[in-house]
């Protein structure tokens, strides 16, 4: 797309940490975890955090 031709020779990873392997045998040994927030605009029950997990071995 014309964005990418645009910028897709400016834009690098600066900083960034080398990818490496996550061996796990059974499920929920291990889990990532996210948390996004504090939304400014919080939902009609004023949620303003979403926490995401995710279990490496199942990706659940």
């Amino acid at each position: 797309c014309e964005s990418f031709q645009h910028f897709s020779g400016r834009v690098k990873a600066s900083g960034s940490l080398p990818l490496y392997l996550v061996s796990i045998e059974t499920p929920f040994k291990q889990w990532g975890k996210d948390f996004i927030g504090e939304i400014l605009d919080p939902s009609s029950a004023d949620h303003k955090w979403i926490l995401i997990a995710i279990d490496y071995f199942t990706k659940w």
